[in-house]
């Protein structure tokens, strides 16, 4: 099987009719409910999603709410790798946000295998991926 990484983007869009990848994120959820692939998704990516400005409508909460509920996914915490991404934003070695960061320590993860990766943020994990030869499913396409 298998395992599918998500970001915010991935989940906001698929939400969200007006965002410009909306279509792209709807075909993905659909490739990924028809081949039954694990879904996974870092709880700092859920506090992203449900932090944004279209939440405040009850509509889309309930609609985010029921697609997670239809591709189940497994909830990462991200705990052992807080610590680590910290220290990574604090070199300031690349510009990213601390929840990109965990995203990037869970990439890193052996224990965790992932074989996809979801966003809209290519240029974000595109190094990673190439180096752990992780296929990455842009968003942007």
């Amino acid at each position: 099987m298998f395992n599918i990484l998500t970001d915010a983007s991935f989940w906001i869009a698929l939400v969200d009719p007006k965002d410009q990848y909306h279509n792209q994120a709807k075909n993905f959820a659909e490739e990924i409910y028809n081949l039954k692939i694990k879904v996974l998704i870092p709880w700092p990516v859920l506090y992203e999603i449900f932090r944004t400005r279209f939440v405040r409508n009850r509509r889309n909460k309930e609609k985010i709410y029921k697609l997670l509920k239809k591709l189940s996914p497994l909830y990462i915490d991200d705990k052992e790798y807080r610590e680590l991404a910290l220290q990574e934003i604090l070199k300031g070695k690349r510009a990213l946000s601390l929840v990109d960061k965990i995203i990037r320590c869970i990439l890193y993860d052996k224990n965790l295998p992932i074989h996809i990766l979801v966003t809209a943020d290519i240029s974000d994990f595109q190094d990673i991926c190439r180096q752990l030869s992780i296929e990455i499913w842009s968003l942007q396409e």
